[in-house]
């Protein structure tokens, strides 16, 4: 048993790797679906190019999920997007170098802003939304244990096997099926948020 900010949750070593594998699995899918669908409507969730012609804006990384509490969960969905202030459609867009409309600019942005997303979720640092100082990440490298890197990389691999399942293959989420699976990862979850927030 682990008992940590008030929370208990029952842990053993058949269980524990399926727990993990079933959440990072779940919130890629959950991603992609997010994805997908502003795809599916033409939607820019912020990619583009301000006043640095070599450095876009992208509002497509995992810092714009925040975490549903329970009691306003539908449907048992764990993440919601947030941050769509530069959001905008295709019907609406014209190419800042033009000032034309431009489906062909449009497309290459979201597919660049889709490209972000995917290595974002598979741990690139580049597009993740937090600026950290050299000192902050020299720490965090440090306290990263090098024996766990296989676990941290197969998570990782497994988010984005979700999310890409969802943006590909418009494949559903099927944890509604599995509630005891289901209550074990929002215990994760708030276990997560409880460790972060000390």
């Amino acid at each position: 048993m682990l008992h940590y900010c008030r929370l208990t949750i029952s842990i053993d070593s058949s269980s524990c790797g399926c727990l993990f594998a079933a959440l990072y699995w779940k919130l890629g899918l959950e991603v992609g679906s997010f994805k997908r669908l502003l795809e599916d409507k033409n939607i820019n969730w912020g990619y583009f190019f301000d006043h640095n012609p070599f450095e876009p804006h992208c509002n497509s990384h995992p810092n714009n999920f925040i975490v549903v509490p329970e009691v306003y969960s539908r449907s048992n969905q764990f993440l919601a997007a947030v941050d769509f202030d530069l959001a905008f459609g295709k019907e609406t867009f014209f190419s800042p170098y033009t000032g034309d409309a431009d489906d062909d600019l449009f497309a290459s942005w979201m597919l660049s802003e889709h490209q972000e997303m995917e290595r974002a979720l598979g741990g690139e640092q580049v597009n993740s939304g937090v600026q950290t100082s050299p000192e902050l990440s020299s720490r965090i490298s440090l306290e990263l244990d090098s024996q766990y890197d296989g676990l941290r990389w197969a998570v990782r691999d497994t988010l984005l096997a979700g999310y890409r399942s969802a943006y590909y293959c418009h494949q559903e989420d099927e944890t509604p099926c599995h509630p005891e699976l289901l209550k074990g990862m929002r215990n994760l979850i708030n276990l997560a948020l409880c460790i972060v927030d000390n």
